[in-house]
Parts: structure tokens; C-alpha cells; sequence
């Protein structure tokens, strides 16, 4: 296992350096060895579950094979983690930027420069590894960053810092989120006005919403006096804050908010200045502060809106298990539905919270077999549906608390965790690097890209939702390619709770007919103009071990989404009437459209369910994506450690062959080799990427000229295998893929041919002779020995196989048996072979037409007789 850790009092670079790393080493953990910044601490409390740092007594030592460093040289700065670095068959990297310390690591990689950070420096590796990074990865870099060289002030800031900082903005890096965990010290004029504001300060309740008001008294120009209203904000419980301050003939009003609930400027906008909704300003050169103060009492309602509250973003369903469960059984529930925490329930009523950092405590001292009651937190905050964000924002800094229960009346009804914080606070692109509703598609891109018909049903099934108040979303694939503007009437349709009723109130609407399958939650509608449409409940999805077909329940919208294979198909469109065409898009998935590239939810996607290897290579042919840095690191790990051998051979064979059938299938094939899978499949397999062009050109040529139907999979297949030779790929292919016997059969025989090429088209040989030797060959077979042909066969023999199969192998005689039996023949062999001969004779030239065919019939009938 990989292991990063940083040294113990961790500033922000070394937060943004372990986080850096873990992206450079896929699948590995870091670990903070303790006494983090104060800055730090307070950024943890709601970003922990998002990066998810580990202590040293969560690590079990034997299991780290590699130790990565970042932000010191020294082992008396790691901590209880110094013991680490000793620890037998340990392989230490080491990444800082402090060149003055004593390298006593006894790094076998060393990464150390003097610049201004060492964040700066991971971020120079992920850039030429072509990394992407979510935009809470690059916010932790950019504070990383900016604490080590004074917001790229101090004099060791170097160019690079720079640039890293540039390309983390550019990736979605927060300067809002920055510059709220990293204060400058004021000035004396600024703490001056600063003091004087807050004495006039007023407290306003807008909507229900908290807003700071102060109007100082007449003075001298104040340098950069926008910090001012920014501290108190800080200060004050209040979601937005305005400064009137008039200053040298100026009346300035300065608005700063910290909240979708206030847009500042909006108001400012109104007063004759301008801005955006979370920083605003005038300079009115005529303005009086009182007339201005209730000019702008006036227009705040018009542009504050309620705040959000826990109901809004609270997750649902709420994953519960019973105090007397194991701690073994709640890891596993934990995993099943992809929490970090479980609501304890006895007798339907809450009485603690279990969390994984529990969970992982218990298992550390080999307690799995305990009950959950022994480890779970017993005093749980609890908070209300009407909670206001920035209630629960507080209280989860303030308490350290990762998740807080949502409940009415005793009952548990939602959990709101730290991510559904920062998602509302910041967000969707924040956390995934997508907005969570964006102005597209919107009814726009259903307008445009969709017929009329498919429009008016997707508002028809909307419609009904709403009337059975039930959500309904349109999902997958048919979202991705309205995106990316790709022809798809595939309609999926997700729906929380039943899928199956909503069907049936569609179908009764429209007049349509439905095929039910109450197991699975889902139903097929036919229309009478002959569309279809599916409906699926929402459901949620686990896995009882890696490889296995997924166990399902009902679920939420998201846990959904959540259980899909990739970030571009977790995209879902609302369709009830007043959301229709929003897009929902909880994972980044819009973003990775944009940036055409292929990214797995989390990381044990792969190993969940290894066949999703198979469709990430064809998403990247058929799209022209490209797997990010970290799922490719996956997808590679996956393959190194076995996971295949999890699928079974049948589920195997299926991927494959849908990947061969894929229109870019030979390089789906090379990108499947780059990845190791026929290697895993065969050691010593090294797929022959000439012979395999060749047969893509071959399967082309028979596609102009050949015609008849042949089995494109079993001949990509023979390709692949050739190297192993006839006995061996048949071998490999059953024994791996379980490839049937009809289909074992054309595998060798297409193999085989390599060694009959010469002898089937022999130089002068007649267009008899050729369609002779030919005819009793399978179509697979003459592709492939199409494809042999520059190899196997001479120029002459090449042009005389395309003949063949142009024309030869078209020839038929006008005449039948039936012809020579009305003119007296008896029926048997010979009767046969007068027709053969006379193919063969019209195939030479040597005969013409129908009287001709039945004169050289005859005539060898004669020579029988005689």
C-alpha cells in the first residue's frame, strides 16, 4: 500500500502536498500525523470526508510497501510516522521545497527544488502526466500555494509558483475559499474605519435572512477600505454585510456577501455602482449617507432570497443499522451504499451515529465481531428541516461534526454531511467541477436536438410526475448525447419512488401499452406510433463481492446516479414542469463532456465491476474521450492485480465481443493491449498489430465485394490470438472466454488457413480450378486470408482471390438437374457431375447461355453413357 504522509503541525502546503500526491500515486492514503494549523483544522472540519486524511494509528505498518513524503527532508518531523521510514522493503519518495534541511529519509526517488512551495511542485508532475483534478483538490493546492508565498509576494516566489497557481485557477481552484483561510494582516487606516463600523453596526432580518448594515462617519481616504465590510462578515453571523462610508467628497457603499441568499450586487446596481451577486461597489460623488442607507433598505428585499435550509440539502434515504449489528456488518453496509456514517436505530428511534473512522478503530484492535453500541457516538446534534445553512455550516466547524441528522418529531427524516454543505455553499462545480444545475441543456437543447413528439412526451411524463408527485428525470445515455449532439431516441426515464406506476399512468395518457417486470422495478411503455420508452425506480446497487452481478434496492435520484459507471453517464434531465431541462449532474459528468475524457465515480469502480475496463475503451473510441490520469491508474491497477479473473468467462466473452463490434474496434483492440488485458489473458501474448490492420481492411474489402454475412468478432479474434499459434489460441479462448464450439471451430479453421494460403491459389491456376479450391471456405476464412495476403501470396494470386470473390464464386448455371431429367436422363451421379462440369466449363469461358450449358451437359451425359 502507498502511504503519503506530511509532517506533523501541517501548514496548508503540506495539506496541498498530500493531496497533490495522491493523485500522482492512485489508490494510495495520507495521513496526517498530528498538531495540524489552526487554518488547517478549521478547513478539515468540512472538507474531511472530501479528502479523507487518516492518523498514524489507522495505518496498520506492515501493510505500506511505499512511503511518500511531502513538505520536509527530515524524520523528526514526521511524527509517530518517523517509525515508518525503517520499516523492511519500505520504498520512500520524497517531494519539498526546503533545500536547507538534512535529507535523512533515505529517499531511493527525490523531488526537491527551492521554490516557493512544495504544492507548486506536485502540481508541475500532474500537469506533465496530463492530470485532471476536482476543484477541491485544486483549492487545497491553491491555499497550499498561496500561505508558502504570501498570495505570491514574498521574494522566494518563482516563476513555476506562478504557473501553478494560474493552471489551478483555471482547473476551479476557489480564490474565494483561498482568501477565507488565508487573512492578511489590516492596516492602520483599515483597523481604524474597520473599528468604527463595527460600532454603528445594525443587524437587519431581510426575508429571514441576516444582514450587517454600517454607515461610518466622514474621513479620509481609506486605501483598499473593501477589506473592511470582507472582515466583517467574518466576524458578524450574517450572510451578507453593506459599508456606506463617505470619504473625501465620496460616498462609497461596499457590499460583500457570503451566500447565494444575497445578491449584493444586484442592490449596488441599484444605487448606480456594479459588481457581481458576492462582491458589489459605488462611488457616488454626490450622495448623501442617510438618504443612501434608505435607498438601500429599499431595494435589499427585492434581491434576497430565503436561505437554503436542511430540507433542501439533505441526503435520503437515511442508512440506518441496529446497535446490536456487528461492527463488521456496519463496514459492510457502509460500503453496500458508498457512506462514511449510519444513523443507529432501536425500536425506530435514533440513539447514536457510527462512523467509518469508527468502524476502521474497531478493526485496528480486531473488535469486527463487536456490536456497533460500543463504538457508536451516543450524544448526536441533531438539527431541524428549517435549519438555515449557515446554522449547520456553524455548527459542523464549531463541533467538528461530519454529518447531522435532519429530524421532526423524533423521527429521523435526512442527514445533511459536509458535502451536502459545501455542494450548497459552493457549489456543485466545487466539489466535481460541474454545476449541479446548469443553463444547458435547459428546454433550449431539448428544443433544438429533439423531434417534436419525443418534446411533447418528455413534458407528458413530467406532467404526470408532478400529478403523482413523484420525480422524474430523464437519464443516461440519451442525456449524454443530447450534450454532445448525437443523434439518441433511447429514452431512459428514472423515477423516485415506483417507475412502474408512473408507466402506467404515461401509457393510459397516451394510449399505450406496458410491459411490466415488477423484480426489477422497471416497464417498458409502447406507444401507438411505435416508440418506446423505459422507466426505471430509482435504485441504489452493491456488490457481495468484486466481480459479481449487483444486488438492487429502491433508493434516491442520486443514489442512482451515484452506482453508474462513469461521470458521463451519472447525467440526468428534470422533467416536471417547473424544473424541465435542468440538468442534474451531481458528479462532474457535464464538465468531462466539455474536456472529452472518461472518469470513473470512485475508486473501486474497477474492481466492483471489472467489465466497466471494457466500456470505458469503447466510450473512448466511440467518443473520441480519453480515460483521465487517475482512472487509467485504476484500470491498469485492476488488470495487475487480478481483478478479471473475478468476471466469469461468459461475462468476459460478452465485453470483449461488444468491444470488437464497436466501429473503431482495432483501436479499441491496441488500447485494450496497451492496458495489458490480453497479456493478463495469455502471458506471452503480443497481439500482431500488423496482421490485425490488415484484417480491418480485409473486413472492409469484404464488406464492398464479399457481402454475405460472417462473424467479425470470431475473425478479430483469430487475429488476436494468432501469435499463440492454432492449438493454443483455441486453448486461450476457451479456456478464458468459454468460446463456444460452432464458434472454436471457425477460430481454428481461420487460423488454419495461414497454412493452406499457397496451395489454395496456385500460379496459372484456372477460374475452375480457383473456385474449387475456394468454394468450400468460410467467409471468416477468406477475410483472413485476404488479410494474410502480402504476406502468403503473390501479387497475381491476390488479384485472382478478389476475382474470386467478386465474381466467381457468384457464377451460376441457368440450367438444373430438373432441365437434364426432361430430356431423358436418368437421375444419379452422373447427373451431378455433368452440371459440375459444365460450371466449371462456364466459369473458363468455354460456355455460354442456357442452350450452351445444356449442350455441354449433354454431351458429357453422352460420354458417361458410352
Amino acid at each position: 500500500m502507498d502511504v503519503i504522509v506530511a509532517h506533523v503541525k501541517a501548514d496548508f502546503d503540506a495539506l496541498g502536498g498530500l493531496v497533490g500526491a495522491r493523485r500522482l500515486y492512485p489508490g494510495s492514503i495520507i495521513v496526517l500525523p498530528g498538531g495540524e494549523q489552526p487554518g488547517v483544522r478549521e478547513f478539515l472540519q468540512l472538507h474531511r470526508e472530501v479528502l479523507d486524511p487518516r492518523v498514524p494509528s489507522e495505518v496498520d505498518p506492515e501493510t505500506i510497501t511505499r512511503l511518500i513524503v511531502v513538505d520536509t527532508s527530515t524524520r523528526r518531523r514526521l511524527g509517530k510516522a518517523a517509525a515508518w521510514l525503517d520499516l523492511p522493503g519500505v520504498e520512500v519518495h520524497l517531494y519539498d521545497h526546503h533545500m536547507g534541511e538534512e535529507v535523512d529519509c533515505h529517499p531511493v526517488q527525490e523531488r526537491r527544488l527551492a521554490w516557493g512551495s512544495v504544492s507548486s511542485i506536485l502540481v508541475h508532475d500532474l500537469r506533465e502526466r496530463g492530470e485532471t483534478l476536482t476543484p477541491v483538490e485544486a483549492t487545497t493546492l491553491l491555499l497550499g500555494i498561496y500561505e508558502d508565498t504570501g498570495s505570491l509576494s514574498f521574494t522566494g516566489t518563482t516563476p513555476e509558483d506562478v504557473e501553478a497557481a494560474a493552471w489551478l485557477l483555471r482547473s476551479g481552484g476557489e480564490l474565494e475559499v483561498v482568501s477565507e483561510f488565508t487573512r492578511r494582516a489590516l492596516s492602520p487606516d483599515q483597523r481604524r474605519l474597520l473599528a468604527e463600523a463595527l460600532e454603528g453596526a445594525e443587524t437587519l432580518d431581510v426575508r429571514g435572512v441576516p444582514v450587517g448594515l454600517a454607515v461610518t462617519q466622514a474621513g479620509a481616504y481609506v486605501d483598499q477600505a473593501s477589506v473592511v465590510p470582507h472582515r466583517m462578515l467574518e466576524m458578524d453571523e450574517v450572510n451578507a454585510v453593506f459599508l456606506i462610508a463617505p470619504m473625501e467628497e465620496v460616498l462609497y457603499v461596499i457590499g460583500r456577501s457570503n451566500s447565494d441568499a444575497v445578491d449584493v450586487g444586484g442592490v449596488i446596481r441599484e444605487l448606480g455602482g456594479g459588481g457581481h451577486a458576492r462582491a458589489a461597489s459605488a462611488n457616488l460623488k454626490q450622495g448623501d449617507p442617510v438618504e443612501t442607507r434608505e435607498r438601500l433598505l429599499r431595494e435589499l428585499p427585492r434581491f434576497v432570497r430565503p436561505e437554503v435550509t436542511a430540507r433542501q440539502i439533505m441526503s435520503h434515504p437515511v442508512r440506518s443499522i441496529r446497535p446490536d449489528a456487528t461492527v463488521g456488518d456496519a463496514r459492510q453496509r457502509m460500503i453496500r451504499y458508498g457512506h462514511s456514517g449510519l444513523v443507529v436505530l432501536e425500536e425506530g428511534r435514533m440513539v447514536g451515529i457510527i462512523t467509518r473512522r469508527d468502524v476502521d478503530k474497531a478493526r485496528h484492535h480486531h473488535l469486527e465481531h463487536a456490536p456497533v453500541r460500543g463504538f457508536m457516538t451516543r450524544e448526536v446534534k441533531t438539527v431541524e428541516l428549517n435549519t438555515p445553512l449557515s446554522e449547520l455550516e456553524r455548527v459542523m466547524i464549531a463541533e467538528g461534526l461530519g454529518r447531522l441528522p435532519v429530524v421532526r418529531r423524533g423521527d429521523v427524516l435526512g442527514i445533511v454531511t459536509r458535502r451536502d454543505v459545501l455542494r450548497a455553499l459552493h457549489g456543485e462545480r466545487y466539489l466535481t467541477g460541474s454545476p449541479a444545475f446548469g443553463p444547458e441543456p435547459a428546454p433550449q437543447l431539448l428544443r433544438e436536438r429533439l423531434p417534436a413528439n419525443v418534446q411533447r412526451l418528455l413534458a407528458q411524463v413530467g406532467e404526470a410526475a408532478e400529478r403523482a408527485d413523484a420525480k422524474a428525470y430523464a437519464v443516461g445515455g440519451f442525456v449524454r448525447d443530447l450534450l454532445l449532439d448525437v443523434r439518441n431516441l433511447d429514452v431512459d426515464i428514472l423515477v423516485e419512488p415506483d417507475g412502474i406506476a408512473l408507466a402506467r399512468a404515461v401509457a393510459e395518457e397516451c394510449g399505450g401499452e406496458v410491459a411490466a417486470h415488477d423484480r426489477f422495478g422497471t416497464a417498458t411503455v409502447k406507444l401507438p406510433d411505435g416508440f418506446k420508452i423505459d422507466f426505471t425506480t430509482a435504485r441504489t446497487e452493491s456488490y457481495a463481492h468484486p466481480g459479481a452481478l449487483p444486488e438492487v434496492e429502491p433508493s434516491s435520484i442520486l443514489d442512482d446516479l451515484r452506482r453508474r459507471d462513469f461521470t458521463i453517464n451519472a447525467l440526468a434531465v428534470a422533467l416536471r414542469p417547473e424544473e424541465f431541462g435542468e440538468l442534474l449532474d451531481p458528479f462532474g459528468g457535464r464538465v468531462d463532456l466539455e474536456r472529452r475524457r472518461v472518469r470513473v465515480l470512485h475508486a473501486l469502480s474497477f474492481v466492483e465491476d471489472p467489465t466497466r475496463l471494457f466500456r470505458a475503451v469503447r466510450f473512448e473510441e466511440r467518443l473520441h474521450f480519453q480515460m483521465d490520469g487517475h482512472t487509467e491508474g485504476l484500470a491498469r491497477h485492476a488488470v495487475e492485480t487480478d481483478a478479471l479473473a473475478r468476471i466469469s468467462p461468459e461475462r468476459l466473452r460478452a465485453e470483449l465481443f461488444r468491444t470488437l463490434r464497436e466501429e473503431r474496434s482495432l483501436a479499441a483492440m491496441l488500447r485494450l493491449d496497451e492496458l495489458g488485458v490480453f497479456a493478463w489473458m495469455q502471458p506471452d501474448l503480443r497481439p500482431d498489430r500488423d496482421l490485425l490492420q490488415s484484417l480491418e481492411a480485409a473486413l472492409g474489402w469484404w464488406k464492398d465485394h464479399g457481402k454475405d454475412p460472417l462473424d467479425r468478432c470470431v475473425i478479430y479474434l483469430a487475429g488476436l490470438l494468432a501469435p499463440l499459434g492454432p492449438e493454443r489460441a483455441a486453448q486461450t479462448a476457451e479456456s478464458r472466454l468459454r468460446l463456444p464450439p460452432p464458434d472454436l471451430e471457425k477460430l481454428g479453421a481461420a487460423l488454419r488457413i495461414a497454412d493452406q494460403a499457397a496451395g489454395l491459389l496456385p500460379a496459372g491456376a484456372t477460374p475452375a480450378e480457383v473456385h474449387r479450391r475456394l468454394q468450400p471456405l468460410r467467409p471468416e476464412q477468406l477475410v483472413f486470408l485476404r488479410a494474410l495476403a502480402a504476406d502468403c501470396l503473390e501479387a497475381s494470386a491476390v488479384q485472382v482471390l478478389d476475382r474470386y470473390v467478386r465474381e466467381w464464386r457468384h457464377v451460376k448455371l441457368e440450367i438444373t438437374g430438373e432441365d437434364l431429367k426432361a430430356l431423358g436422363y436418368r437421375p444419379g451421379p452422373a447427373l451431378g457431375a455433368a452440371l459440375r462440369e459444365t460450371l466449371e466449363a462456364r466459369l473458363n469461358g468455354g460456355v455460354e447461355g442456357r442452350e450452351g450449358e445444356l449442350a455441354h451437359a449433354c454431351a458429357v451425359l453422352n460420354r458417361f453413357a458410352d
